[in-house]
């Protein structure tokens, strides 16, 4: 298993970050640099406890199809994701939510997962994978900050 973590700090309080995660169509906003799309599940809306949407992305010159569920949530401090369909063998994705003040959060986001292939996936991990994920978790990230910092809930 690989590890991989990112802290941002969010300009919001905790209860707006911790649904900002959840919305469908902010996710696809952040992730807009990977033509994310929802192909499968719900296109809007907050993501609860055992909701599955299917997305597409460009990732690596490559279309990638993925179907994350939703596997706990615990308002406003944290919300697990698993892969339940995709390129990944495991893949599992922990929101965490700290309160700073009554405008900033701090959310610690620690992705685990491992690739197929064995020895060669750990290989590909280790020389660009796991740099690679930890790239685009940041610029979630900064666009998540950019989104927080308005007053619209996409």
């Amino acid at each position: 298993m690989a590890d991989l973590g990112v802290t941002t700090t969010l300009p919001c309080g905790i209860e707006r970050a911790y649904e900002l995660s959840r919305r469908v169509g902010v996710h696809e906003r952040a992730m807009a640099g990977y033509d994310e799309r929802v192909v499968d599940g719900p296109a809007d809306g907050v993501l609860e406890a055992g909701d599955r949407v299917t997305r597409e992305s460009r990732h690596l010159g490559m279309t990638v199809t993925r179907t994350i569920e939703v596997v706990a949530a615990t308002p406003p401090l944290s919300v697990r994701e698993r892969e339940v369909d995709g390129p990944f063998v495991e893949f599992v994705h922990d929101h965490e939510f700290e309160r700073i003040d009554a405008t900033h959060t701090l959310v610690d986001d620690a992705i685990s997962y491992r690739l197929p292939g064995g020895r060669l996936g750990e290989f590909v991990d280790r020389r660009y994978l796991n740099g690679y994920l930890r790239r685009v978790l940041r610029e979630r990230n900064r666009q998540l900050e950019r989104i927080a910092e308005t007053t619209e809930e996409s």
